[in-house]
This record gives C-alpha cells, sequence and structure tokens, in this order.
C-alpha cells in the first residue's frame, strides 16, 4: 500500500475507528473507492483526481480501500455442488457460483467479502479454494452464523437455496436468526427472500421443500449411474497407485508403475509390511503417494491390492480388542504415537515366566526415530502406581452424589422450561440456542464431578483387568512415556483429582 490513515465513522451511537488503504497502479487513469462507502463520497472521485493534477503529478489507477472489522459486512457463501457425481452434468462449478454472486452484489451496490467452503460434505482437510473437507461438519457455515447471530453481517448472498442450507429446517432456522438481527439474504437463482411476514415465510418454507426435493432425486439419479457404470466394468473413483483409467473407464497400468514394482520388491524381500516400509524409506529412490515417508499401512495396502491377500484378523491384544489396563493410554514421548504391548513367554528353573513390554509402533518404519523404541513394564510400572496414588477424590460422596443427582434434574427442567418457551413463542430460536449450550456445559462439568465421586479412594493395581483399565481410563487422557529415561507424564482427567 502506498499510504494508510486511520479516521472514524458514526455508526448509530458510537464511533467505530476505519482503516483507509490508498494504493496506485498503472493503468487507466480512474480512482476506485471500496469498502462500503457512503453515497457522499461519489463526488471524491473528481476531487481527488482534481487534486492530483493540480499538484503536477500525473493520474493513474487509484484504489482506496475503507476497511472496518467492528461494522457489518456483505458475505458471499459459496458451497460445492456435487449432486449428480457421475459425469458431473448438473454440477455448479466454482467459477460459475462466484461469477453469479459477485454479479448479483454489484447490482446491490455492495463489495461481498468471500467464504468458502469446497470439501467434499464440509470435510476437514483444506481444498484448492479454501474449503474444508471430509470431517468437518460445515465449520465455515457454523462460523457465518456466529458472525449473523453477532450482528457482523447486513446481507448473505449465494447461488441457490440448495447451495445455502441443505435442509428446509436449516434453511428456515438461518431465516430466523437474519430476522433477529436484520440481515438480508440474496439468492442469484430465487432471488431476495422476504421473511418478515407470514406469506413470505410460507414462500421460503416451499421453495425450500422443492430445493430439497431435486437434491434427493439428483442424488437418486447419480446413484443408478454409479451402479451402472459398475456394471459394466467401469472403475469408479480415483485410480489406485500404478493405475489409470483408458477410454473406457477401465483399470490399465499407468506411468507410476514402478512405484508399486519397487514396493512388491520389498515386501517378497522381507516377508513383513513393516521391514518393507524402512527398507523403501532407507532406500529413498520412490516416495509414496501422498506422503513423506513410506509406512506399514502404505505397503499393505499396495500389497494386499496387487497381491490379493487381505490383512490378517486383529488379534487378541492389538489396539482393536484391548485385554490390557494400559491400552490406548501409553503414548510415546517423542512421535506421539500409541505405545502397544507386547508379551514374550519363557520358562526358568522356577517355571513359566513372561516379558512384557511397551513399544512405539511408528518407529518400525521410522528409521530416525530414536533408539530405544520399547520399554520394559516393569521400568514404568513403579512410576505409574507412584502418579496414580495421588489420587484424592470428595470424601463425602453420599451427599455430594445426591447433589450432583438433584443439580442435573434441576437442569433438565430447565432446558424442558426453555423448550416450552421456544414452542409458546415467548423465546426465538437465537435466544434458546445459547442458552442450550451453556446448560451443555454445566452438564459436563456435573457429570465430570459424579465421575469424581464414584471412583475408588485408591486404586488397587491386583484387580481384574477390566477393573483396573476402566478405573486408568477414568484418571487418565493419555500417558506420555519418555523410552529412553523412563519417565512419564500423566494428563489427568480432571486436574484437581491429583494431590
Amino acid at each position: 500500500m502506498l499510504a494508510t490513515l486511520v479516521t472514524a465513522v458514526i455508526s448509530g451511537l458510537r464511533g467505530e475507528l476505519v482503516r483507509v488503504e490508498v494504493d496506485v497502479a498503472p493503468g487507466l487513469p480512474v480512482c476506485h473507492i471500496v469498502g462500503l462507502p457512503d453515497a457522499a463520497l461519489s463526488e471524491a472521485r473528481e476531487r481527488v483526481r482534481g487534486a492530483i493534477r493540480n499538484s503536477g503529478f500525473e493520474c493513474l489507477h487509484l484504489l482506496c480501500e475503507c476497511r472496518s472489522a467492528a461494522m457489518p459486512t456483505a458475505i458471499a457463501y459459496l458451497r460445492r455442488s456435487s449432486a449428480n457425481t457421475a459425469n458431473g452434468a448438473g454440477r455448479v462449478s466454482f467459477e460459475t457460483q462466484q461469477a453469479a454472486v459477485v454479479e448479483l452484489a454489484r447490482r446491490h451496490g455492495d463489495e461481498p467479502e468471500l467464504i468458502v467452503e469446497w470439501g467434499r460434505s464440509g470435510a476437514d482437510r483444506a481444498g484448492a479454494f479454501g474449503g474444508t473437507g471430509r470431517g468437518g461438519k460445515r465449520r465455515v457455515y457454523r462460523e457465518l452464523r456466529e458472525r449473523i447471530a453477532a450482528g457482523d453481517v447486513t446481507t448473505i448472498y449465494a447461488y441457490s437455496l440448495s447451495r445455502l442450507a441443505r435442509s428446509t429446517r436449516e434453511l428456515l432456522d438461518l431465516a430466523e436468526a437474519c430476522a433477529t438481527t436484520g440481515a438480508t439474504i440474496r439468492l442469484a437463482k430465487e432471488g431476495s427472500l422476504d421473511f418478515g411476514t407470514p406469506s413470505g415465510r410460507l414462500y421460503l418454507t416451499v421453495l425450500a421443500a422443492v430445493s430439497t426435493f431435486e437434491a434427493e432425486v439428483a442424488r437418486e439419479r447419480a446413484m443408478d449411474r454409479v451402479a451402472l457404470a459398475r456394471e459394466s466394468g467401469r472403475y469408479l473413483g480415483q485410480a489406485p497407485t500404478g493405475w489409470c483409467r483408458d477410454d473406457d473407464g477401465k483399470l490399465v497400468h499407468g506411468d507410476d508403475r514402478i512405484v508399486v514394482e519397487a514396493v512388491l520388491d520389498a515386501f517378497r524381500a522381507t516377508g513383513a509390511y513393516r521391514q518393507a516400509a524402512r527398507l523403501l524409506n532407507e532406500a529413498g529412490e520412490v516416495r509414496p503417494p501422498k506422503a513423506e515417508k513410506w509406512s506399514a499401512t502404505v505397503v499393505r495396502t499396495i500389497a494386499s491390492r496387487e497381491l490379493g491377500t487381505r490383512t490378517a484378523p486383529a488379534r487378541r491384544g492389538s489396539r482393536t480388542h484391548p485385554t490390557d489396563p494400559l491400552a490406548r493410554l501409553l503414548v510415546c514421548g517423542h512421535c506421539g504415537g500409541m505405545l502397544t504391548p507386547t508379551r514374550q513367554r519363557y520358562t526358568t528353573k522356577a517355571g513359566p515366566a513372561e516379558h512384557r513390554a511397551w513399544r512405539c509402533h511408528r518407529a518400525g518404519s521410522d528409521s530416525a526415530h530414536p533408539r530405544p523404541v520399547n520399554i520394559a513394564e516393569n521400568t514404568i510400572l513403579p512410576a505409574l502406581m507412584a502418579e496414580s496414588a495421588r489420587l484424592r477424590v470428595p470424601v463425602e460422596r453420599v451427599r455430594l452424589a445426591e447433589e450432583r443427582r438433584a443439580d442435573l434434574v434441576a437442569l433438565d427442567g430447565r432446558r424442558a422450561r426453555l423448550v416450552d418457551a421456544l414452542e409458546a413463542g415467548t423465546l426465538t430460536r437465537g435466544e434458546l440456542e445459547p442458552r442450550l449450550a451453556a446448560i451443555e456445559q454445566e452438564r459436563l462439568v456435573l457429570e465430570a464431578a459424579a465421575a469424581a465421586v464414584e471412583l475408588p479412594r485408591a486404586v488397587d493395581w491386583s484387580w481384574s483387568t477390566d477393573a483396573l483399565g476402566s478405573v486408568l481410563a477414568s484418571l487418565w487422557k493419555s500417558v506420555t512415556v519418555h523410552i529412553g529415561t523412563g519417565t512419564i507424564e500423566a494428563e489427568w482427567q480432571v486436574p484437581e483429582w491429583r494431590s
């Protein structure tokens, strides 16, 4: 920016700071003022150009942006369209949505802030357009709702009803939140929505129902096309490593076939997935797909697909079926990986014996992992027992248990009264949601306190495996083990329990 200054604007009865940024660039002699300027500033362009000419300078392309984080703004919300996934027909591309929404905002004199949710089903992983990916549960949309509730949004621009909300109930909730704060919804396909009158809300409900119906019909058609493609032998989805699709949609060998051959050679040479991953990492000739280092999981996936083998079922004592009281509690202090138990049975003069240890499963495929990678259970057991001995729970358990139960019943009563107020019309949904969230937070605190009441006074390590494991899981979230030094760091479920 060429220059920056700070000024102020009156918003209601308050004054808001405004940051003005000015930039000059080569181009046609024109002056742009952006950032929700007042109509009175339209003649300021001529004044600026006149001042520049009279000062003896050449008028270039001038951009003046007025920005205030505290003032409401217009939002353009774009969401991925994936109704027809078989051949892409019916999808609305990012460019199409953006062009339609920006043009709609321009006609209404707005330059909206663009927020994008372009991951599949609101995924958590960031995509090419800054969206979220699978697992995120529409994080960007939740942030938009929070900004609406805070009164930071004046207008919402979207391509259509189906791109703004995923169900009729969700759209009605959004409309109610916008009506509470005075925000407006403008759509490129359906136009502006008036939800301030009964007839407007009826029209909105009908449009949302029709939009939901169209989306469900499109989804059924997509499923039919997928079934037809599979019957014809076409491969759907991303081609596996070492393969690509031909013109008929069938799999053929691809250019990265050398990666698959290297994995198979390493697996045949070692006979184990983990050792094969280590061999590939040490050689460094081929890189794994979408990763920096080879792991046993990636090698298993490629080898199982190419050789037609299946992964062995989970054995007794694995992470899938834990039988050790410390299972899923111990983590490596170096890489944060879960430690898994190992047992070695042998016979001595005194009779059968067993050596128990804990091993970092990530060290097998990472030659840079510090050694040693496993630690005997007898080494860390005294420290674990000493840490569990620091447990301090409330003494008056009976009275506290009755109080906690009474508090939980009172919370249920408060929640029921709020729902009744919503149904009676004395409370809006925008007012209901924060109150329900506060009640839920109180419930979590009470349930944690109730768990402390139910805990024993001390941990007896001679208990059965299930009983001991249940108590330890109630005490600790995780226990970090530093294998080299044999020290531990326990993260307690409730820090106040530790004396």
